[in-house]
């Protein structure tokens, strides 16, 4: 090919007529242009691709999780006003007893069920028979004052009259427990508002951005500690009647 180049350079400066195209030169640097213009065609779009604008995300704050810290809160708090006497009987009393069966802890109704058999007598039917004592000591040891006794594959739990007394000191319990599950409810709300002045002082959100935000989470530990309220005055009620 270099030797063709050279004879067409000296036809040339001699005025005789160019040589005849090689076919295989000619291919060559139409290949040549080729590569060189897709070669700027890539250059150009890889340009216009970090000239175009980045769609920013909203930061935000993690509800989801405030949520679940939030509900968490609210079923230890249901456990907790369950182990609370009533003054009438509930096949439901015993549900939050936690059982040694099987080498872990399980929950009663898991492994029994309890009913009613008459107003004052509690009735639970294991279904393994093997499990009758630890049931019958889970019950004994759950600081509700009660007497179980093993009868066949069931046990009986008497269910003492309450006495006004006992009704309100259970009632004064419950109103502790609210007071305290409302602290914890409102330690989740200083987590959150914590994080709102974070972001603000980082500059991450605006002043309006942080003003939304602030409300959002009002707005979701007002609800909680409604809920909160309103487990505790049905359960005072409950456990107020005669």
């Amino acid at each position: 090919l270099l030797r063709l180049l050279l004879l067409e350079m000296r036809a040339h400066a001699e005025g005789a007529a160019p040589l005849p195209a090689d076919p295989a030169r000619a291919l060559w640097c139409r290949g040549k242009k080729k590569a060189r213009k897709a070669k700027g065609a890539a250059a150009k779009d890889e340009d216009d691709a970090e000239d175009e604008p980045v769609e920013a995300t909203e930061p935000e704050l993690d509800m989801d999780k405030a949520r679940d810290r939030l509900e968490r809160v609210q079923e230890a708090f249901r456990a907790e006003l369950a182990k609370l006497r009533t003054g009438r009987p509930d096949p439901g009393m015993l549900d939050h007893l936690r059982v040694e069966a099987y080498g872990e802890s399980v929950t009663l109704p898991s492994i029994g069920q309890a009913t009613l058999k008459t107003p004052k007598m509690l009735t639970i039917n294991v279904y393994d028979p093997s499990l009758l004592d630890a049931v019958r000591s889970a019950i004994q040891t759950s600081g509700l004052n009660l007497n179980p006794a093993v009868d066949g594959t069931a046990i009986n739990v008497p269910i003492p009259k309450t006495t006004k007394e006992t009704r309100e000191a259970s009632a004064k319990k419950a109103r502790e427990l609210k007071e305290k599950t409302k602290n914890s409810v409102n330690g989740i709300r200083r987590d959150l508002i914590k994080d709102v002045n974070d972001m603000k002082k980082k500059k991450v959100v605006s002043e309006d951005e942080a003003f939304r935000m602030q409300k959002d989470v009002e707005s979701l530990i007002e609800t909680a500690q409604e809920a909160v309220a309103k487990l505790c005055d049905e359960r005072e009620k409950e456990i107020l009647a005669p």
